[in-house]
């Protein structure tokens, strides 16, 4: 997987934060200090189903679906 192109792509954590806010079932006034983000974040840890729906909705971001496996198609420079 190509982790570095992923890592600079603003749109791969745009993705990452609409699917934790959208697991938690969060609203903008409910993120308004860090102690509260944090609450948050440990309320989707503590909870199975949450837990488990991230995981499988952050597979959904995070493999290529372009592919027909788990890789990223690398295509070689050409000479």
């Amino acid at each position: 997987m190509n982790w570095k192109a992923r890592f600079k792509n603003p749109f791969f954590w745009i993705g990452i934060g609409a699917l934790f806010i959208s697991t938690v079932g969060l609203t903008p006034s409910e993120l308004i200090t860090w102690k509260l983000l944090g609450q948050a974040v440990k309320d989707v840890v503590l909870n199975p189903f949450l837990s488990i729906s991230f995981v499988i909705a952050l597979v959904g971001i995070i493999f290529d679906p372009s592919t027909g496996g788990l890789l990223d198609k690398f295509k070689r420079p050409s000479k």
